[in-house]
């Protein structure tokens, strides 16, 4: 298990971990895509004002 499992998972009673393990994995891969979308709007907007101050 992950480090933001084991935290996520530590105080929980045992009939409710997989709701708990459920919103731990879904916190994650929110998290995933938008440092996905934040990086690739950071790439756009890079590349735009290389190519417009290069006069291209």
């Amino acid at each position: 298990m992950t480090p933001t499992h084991i935290v996520g998972l530590a105080g929980v009673q045992g009939e409710r971990t997989g709701i708990a393990s459920a919103t731990v994995n879904a916190a994650r891969q929110t998290g995933t895509a938008l440092g996905v979308a934040a990086l690739g709007a950071l790439l756009v907007v890079t590349v735009l004002t290389a190519t417009t101050l290069r006069g291209a």
